[in-house]
């Protein structure tokens, strides 16, 4: 079964690398909060293993209470296979260098929501 991993970033580098059958390629699409919150339930009805990969500790634990969701603080280095997905819930603060969040920070920072697959 697909992975669907939960973050707060998409990169294309979580694409893998070009083999001998071509490149690779990603579609990102950007959800409103509520339809985020029922792809996550979608996907774990469905029997998708739900992988957290959030850097931060006091991020994952605001995302963990706004989705209902458990275990999400962990680095994790993502390379998509065929039918993995990533839902990013990225936060629209960002400070003038490069730093953990503070946890107001983090509660008060509004999110952006995007679902990326890879197709081929």
């Amino acid at each position: 079964m697909a992975k669907v991993y939960i973050t707060t970033a998409i990169s294309p580098m979580m694409l893998p690398q070009p083999d001998a059958a071509g490149c690779h390629s990603m579609v990102v699409v950007e959800h409103e909060e509520h339809f985020f919150r029922d792809l996550i339930r979608i996907y774990r009805e469905n029997g998708h293993e739900i992988v957290g990969a959030v850097g931060h500790p006091n991020t994952a634990s605001l995302l963990e209470a706004k989705f209902g969701l458990t275990s999400l603080a962990n680095r994790v280095s993502i390379t998509l296979e065929p039918g993995d997905r990533v839902l990013a819930a990225v936060p629209q603060f960002r400070p003038p260098e490069s730093r953990e969040f503070s946890d107001n920070e983090i509660r008060s920072a509004k999110f952006r929501y995007f679902e990326a697959l890879q197709t081929g």
